[in-house]
């Protein structure tokens, strides 16, 4: 895979399903999902995500099992993915799951396992269990109910630890 037939690529995904809203990724040198340079401020949340792993998990990030719900266009999985770990990214919406595939292939990024699925079917006996857990910008996206279901679904395939950024409103 080269430079011209992955842009070529990004911008067909941008015809089909529209541009990269959220996370900026670099697909190549100088080719951004989004532009060069800092798009705003999940280049400093990736970093915060990152130090914490590296920080609080079982062992170095190359031999974690890490998974990461409502991974929306892959910022998260894919740097995990970039320093080694072996990722799986669970997202809902087709749009983000190709954008998705296009990072993991433009970085050959063969620890990324992408699964077009609802959070809300996490099982343990078809994902297995993890070091890591990643449920970041997702559970206010939830009904009340389904928030505590998916949270004891984390707690079963979760082995070690569990990052949880969310919002809440009255």
């Amino acid at each position: 895979v080269d430079k011209v037939e992955i842009a070529a690529r990004k911008r067909e995904l941008e015809a089909r399903y529209g541009p990269w809203t959220a996370h900026n990724l670099q697909l190549w040198d100088d080719l951004y999902t989004i532009r060069p340079g800092v798009a705003g401020g999940n280049e400093a949340r990736v970093r915060r995500v990152l130090q914490l792993v590296a920080d609080l998990a079982p062992g170095p990030i190359e031999r974690l099992r890490i998974l990461d719900l409502g991974a929306l266009e892959g910022l998260f999985a894919v740097e995990l993915a970039r320093q080694g770990a072996s990722v799986v990214a669970v997202e809902g919406r087709e749009a983000n799951l190709e954008k998705m595939r296009l990072a993991k292939e433009a970085l050959g990024l063969e620890h990324l396992e992408l699964r077009h699925e609802d959070v809300r079917a996490l099982d343990r006996a078809r994902h297995g269990e993890f070091d890591v857990v990643l449920c970041l910008g997702l559970l206010y996206h939830l009904d009340a109910s389904d928030i505590f279901s998916l949270l004891e679904r984390i707690y079963e395939v979760c082995r070690d630890l569990v990052i949880i950024e969310t919002r809440i409103s009255p």
